[in-house]
């Protein structure tokens, strides 16, 4: 039997008290008897999450149509895993948040 595994693994949000910490981090596989093998340390540094997603619109530009059905086109990027987004049609500029007309959650979420 071989394993390989090539992905991510979200760090659990009780690690942010190991922020600007060093962890380590150690892989033990088990047989179907009584055999181990464990993997030697690997240094990892937990650094904070300070910036935030970065939003690029692209459609719709300016002008919509009563009973429109615009296309949306717009981009986020994130220094760490985007989690989820949301879209609203707002009355104007200072208008709190309604329901929202889209949401989404990251692929790798």
């Amino acid at each position: 039997m071989h394993l390989e595994f090539d992905g991510r693994i979200r760090l659990p949000i009780s690690f942010s008290k190991y922020v600007n910490q060093d962890i380590y981090v150690r892989i033990v596989g088990r047989d179907n008897g009584v055999n181990e093998a464990k993997s030697l340390p690997i240094r990892i540094t937990v650094l904070p999450d300070i910036d935030a997603p970065v939003i690029k619109i692209n459609r719709p530009t300016g002008v919509l149509y009563e009973r429109d059905e615009p296309l949306f086109d717009f981009s986020i990027t994130d220094d760490t895993l985007l989690d989820s987004y949301e879209v609203y049609f707002l009355d104007d500029v200072s208008s709190s948040l309604q329901t929202p007309v889209l949401q989404g959650v990251s692929p790798l979420a």
